[in-house]
């Protein structure tokens, strides 16, 4: 339960329920089937996570035992680049 996060409906509004996000696994996806399945069908494109759970899912990456260094590196490099820019 360490790894999961919670993530609301109320802040969330393409979810129809309070969910979790399992931080501690991952599914192997093509960078471009999810392109081209997106490109097919951009309703696919459901929102965008709030910075408090997307800091959340950070520091739950951090801790995940099950991943290696490399896919936690990925995964938070991939978050910090979603994260708004004070610029």
């Amino acid at each position: 339960m360490q790894c999961q996060v919670s993530i609301d409906v109320a802040n969330h509004s393409f979810l129809d329920r309070d969910s979790h996000v399992a931080c501690d696994k991952t599914w192997p996806i093509r960078r471009e089937d999810v392109i081209r399945a997106l490109m097919a069908d951009p309703s696919g494109i459901k929102g965008d996570i709030s910075p408090d759970v997307r800091s959340q899912i950070v520091a739950a990456v951090k801790f995940a035992k099950t991943l290696d260094k490399d896919k936690k590196g990925r995964i938070i490099a991939a978050l910090d680049s979603l994260a708004p820019t004070n610029h």
